[in-house]
């Protein structure tokens, strides 16, 4: 695959030894002469980071919440790489969250081959925990996460910004958070130029038998949803969920109750509270016998952040863990959404230990290990003339990235690079979300689907988030073909992984930018995933 694979952590250190310094030797002396004391590899120098931009960034609320920071590793060596860098740095450290732990997976068996090498061991796991911090007084945060790895870097404790999310509807030439366009007709649903080209709804192919039964489909997301109890959030008690229903489909919802931290500088944002029913009723068309659980993760203007969502994935894997035997296994996780980060980490004053986020790489990494197929979107981050690379989870080696295509099977204009592609709309000749208001019918320029604040219920939209959705389901499919095949066994994420890439292929002119193709519904239930997957073409 041409994504940058996430390194085992334990190994950084190999890569960073020219970092090294050597304290001056004493000066000579008629007594033998002491040999200097070395210090550790670090990661980066800490020091060189500019000052002035970090407190900019820090300040301005664009990428991350200010002050706080995501720490990952085993409970005691938390404690003690905090203590240090405070008294190095002078920065106090407060924990202001219920922390994250791995020890419901004390028992489970990981794979030899999971990355970082720890998460292997089942004592190291059951101490192993995400926790969230404000850090007051003493350095900018960045240099902060900086002094962290550094510190941390022989005890598997490694620090993130707590970064925004949001998610990746079509946001060229409008609002960061790009809306819905003009209420849809119904009537033009089921006929859409996307289905025809995914092969769902009235196109699917009579000889397709699989509908997806039996498979979990999570989709972390914004809800339009109200009146939820947000108490409910008990998952031991099995207060998981409430049922709702939308165009005769009864689905879960869940609103978890953490706090959804204010986010700055969403003025003049618009309201996508319906994204990720939009994105529900796309799976639901694909996968129609899929459970289909839509977990409240985005606020109404499409903005959370890293932590909420690092503690939803944790709590939905819990609960799954329980529904299904201590398994994963038969369950998609859906995240049309993306990690805002800037597209240079040093001019924001991040040090080169950020081009991995660990804390939510460990989560998703455990979760696929377990069984889970997990799908992203690419990004909307392009233009006609410039196709940027995958933001992240995506650009994650073990999550399927999702890029969109036009109805003539070429990229959409604002689609990022991505594994494969699938129907997400375009935008118009210029390339504006605006574009999208002026649909009727069956507009070639987005998708329709459901959409609550729709006087009709139904809305265009168009994104690498909508397109995530139509592989979601197609997963979902492959997930029950193998389980029937395999005698009610379920197939490895990696297998159904395979199938998806395998069956791909280009419609318009080859476009390394769309991976291994546009998806293929049909083919990807009968390609033979055995055998290693060649790497996707690199877009250039």
């Amino acid at each position: 695959m041409h994504k940058i694979r996430w390194v085992v952590w334990a190994l950084f250190g190999l890569l960073l030894l020219a970092g090294c310094e050597t304290p001056t030797p004493p000066p000579l002396t008629v007594e033998p002469p002491v040999a200097p004391e070395v210090s550790q590899p670090v990661f980066a120098d800490c020091s060189k980071l500019d000052p002035a931009r970090m407190e900019e960034i820090n300040a301005s609320g664009q990428y991350f919440i200010q002050d706080q920071l995501i720490v990952t590793g085993p409970r005691s060596a938390i404690d003690n790489v905090l203590a240090q860098v405070a008294e190095k740095t002078g920065t106090t450290f407060e924990l202001i969250a219920e922390p994250v732990d791995f020890g419901h997976l004390e028992k489970n068996y990981l794979s030899p081959e999971i990355e970082p090498a720890f998460l292997q061991d089942p004592d190291v796991r059951a101490n192993l925990e995400i926790r969230l911090y404000v850090a007051k007084d003493g350095v900018p945060l960045q240099q902060a996460i900086c002094e962290i790895y550094n510190a941390g870097s022989e005890q598997d404790v490694f620090a993130d910004p707590n970064y925004i999310i949001g998610p990746s509807p079509f946001s060229i030439g409008g609002s960061p958070s790009g809306g819905p366009g003009a209420p849809a007709d119904p009537g033009s649903f089921p006929d859409q130029w996307a289905f025809k080209l995914a092969q769902i709804g009235n196109y699917r192919d009579p000889g397709l038998i699989e509908t997806g039964k039996g498979v979990l489909v999570g989709v972390f997301d914004t809800s339009p949803f109200t009146g939820m109890m947000d108490d409910r959030w008990d998952v031991m008690a099995g207060q998981w969920d409430v049922l709702r229903d939308f165009e005769g489909f009864q689905f879960r919802v869940s609103h978890p109750a953490l706090t959804m931290p204010t986010i700055p500088n969403t003025a003049g944002y618009v309201d996508v509270r319906d994204h990720g029913l939009f994105i529900a009723g796309l799976v639901h068309t694909a996968a129609p016998a899929s459970d289909v659980h839509l977990i409240r993760v985005l606020n109404d203007v499409g903005r959370g952040d890293l932590y909420t969502l690092i503690r939803a994935l944790s709590h939905f894997t819990q609960r799954t863990l329980v529904e299904r035997d201590g398994s994963l296994g038969g369950t998609v996780i859906n995240l049309s959404l993306g990690v805002a980060r800037p597209g240079s980490l040093s001019d924001a004053g991040l040090a080169e230990t950020e081009q991995w986020i660990e804390s939510l790489s460990a989560q998703l990494m455990v979760a696929r290990d377990l069984g889970a197929v997990i799908v992203a979107a690419a990004g909307n981050g392009s233009n006609q003339g410039t196709v940027e690379p995958m933001e992240y989870p995506a650009a994650d080696d073990f999550v399927i990235g999702v890029a969109a295509v036009n109805p003539s099977g070429y990229r959409s204009c604002f689609s990022d690079a991505g594994d494969v592609a699938a129907p997400g709309g375009e935008g118009g000749k210029q390339c504006e979300s605006a574009a999208i208001m002026t649909c009727t019918g069956d507009c070639d320029l987005a998708l329709i689907s459901w959409a609550s604040q729709s006087p009709t219920d139904y809305a265009y939209w168009a994104g690498t988030s909508f397109a995530t959705a139509l592989v979601s389901g197609e997963a979902a499919l492959r997930l029950e073909r193998d389980w029937n095949a395999n005698g009610g066994a379920w197939p490895t994420a990696a297998t159904v992984e395979a199938a998806v890439y395998l069956s791909a292929q280009y419609i318009g002119a080859p476009d390394p930018c769309l991976g291994y193709g546009v998806v293929d519904l049909v083919s990807a239930m009968s390609v033979n995933t055995a055998g290693a997957v060649p790497p996707a073409p690199a877009c250039p």
